[in-house]
């Protein structure tokens, strides 16, 4: 009874202690609403995975990670996200919601005699978006002797308590952390939320944040019509090295032309008005493209969001623009 006691007093000092770190009045925290986990396990888990993945996931080390696309037998875009390595399972985590079940009757069908168990686990966990700021003051205050407080504490791996990634996964100055659904992690989730639903802060969606660090929405600013090359994450989630994998030869051969037709940029837009999305950019009377997001920035006076731009656009400075006459530009020299 002592220890039991004990624990319950570490486990709400804890909380109490993160709590008043994560401040949303001075720090964009946000829940990541319903994201898609995977957990893979079984002897083959790690060479079957990687015949479908477009990157290097076998030189991962424990409690390690990587981005990633999923791609189909054509090469286009099935999903995107990160794979994730512990020492028992590999676990697949997208920010699109309710992923699940279309991933694993796409991957099921691979299955022959290899040792691969899939298992959906994306409902175990609550999930948040915080700062690399933050996120080194919450590890810095959490118990030192981790089992005094019922939980695990392990870089970008999955315990019974806790997932904490710790790198931020090319998400810019964003960390996402995520707490298992038990007592009292739903109690700080549950408060996390309230506090952003406060009148001092305004609520931040979870696609506002990842637009402001650089990184797409898959669903939102592509989907499964789109080549991985098109996105414009080759340098953090695709290797051309790695050998052969379900869909890799379109990807190769796109990548032997050294070119694509159209590409995913990171922009802004000169408008203060609600924006619709999808819509048209234009050059002249010309169609460059289209406006895939569009969000309010914490950050710049300019909303942002991403454009899909034609190739011959990929290096226009000047002259892009909407229906409204609102000024489309490429945000940070990001055009290639």
């Amino acid at each position: 009874m002592a220890t039991v006691a004990r624990n319950s007093h570490a486990l709400r000092s804890l909380v109490n202690q993160i709590t008043k770190l994560v401040n949303p009045i001075t720090m964009p925290t946000c829940p990541i609403t319903n994201p898609t986990v995977i957990q893979i396990s079984g002897r083959d888990r790690l060479k079957w995975l990687h015949s479908f993945v477009t990157n290097e996931i076998r030189q991962l080390t424990s409690q390690s990670w990587t981005e990633v696309f999923v791609t189909d037998s054509k090469g286009k875009t099935f999903s995107h996200g990160f794979v994730f390595l512990n020492d028992e399972s590999l676990f697949y985590f997208s920010l699109q919601s309710g992923h699940a079940d279309r991933l694993i009757s796409h991957w099921d069908r691979y299955i022959i005699s290899e040792d691969v168990t899939l298992q959906d686990v994306s409902h175990f966990q609550k999930w948040f978006f915080v700062t690399q700021d933050i996120a080194s003051q919450i590890i810095e205050q959490l118990p030192k002797d981790s089992q005094s407080a019922e939980i695990s504490l392990l870089p970008a791996a999955v315990s019974h308590q806790v997932i904490w990634l710790d790198q931020g996964p090319s998400l810019g100055e964003l960390v996402i952390v995520g707490f298992a659904v038990s007592t009292p992690w739903v109690l700080f989730a549950g408060k996390l939320k309230n506090d952003l639903s406060s009148d001092e802060s305004p609520v931040l969606l979870p696609q506002t944040l990842a637009a402001e660090n650089g990184f797409p929405w898959f669903g939102i600013d592509f989907d499964e019509s789109n080549l991985p090359q098109e996105i414009d994450r080759d340098a953090d989630a695709t290797s051309f090295k790695k050998g052969c994998y379900l869909g890799q030869e379109t990807i190769a051969r796109l990548d032997a032309l050294g070119q694509v037709q159209k590409k995913l940029f990171p922009v802004y837009i000169e408008s203060n008005l609600a924006l619709q999305t999808p819509q048209n950019i234009l050059f002249g009377s010309e169609i460059a493209g289209t406006l895939t997001s569009a969000y309010s920035s914490q950050t710049s006076k300019y909303q942002i969001g991403f454009a899909m731009l034609k190739r011959k656009y990929f290096k226009q400075a000047d002259g892009l623009k909407l229906a409204n006459d609102a000024a489309i530009h490429f945000r940070k020299d990001e055009k290639s």
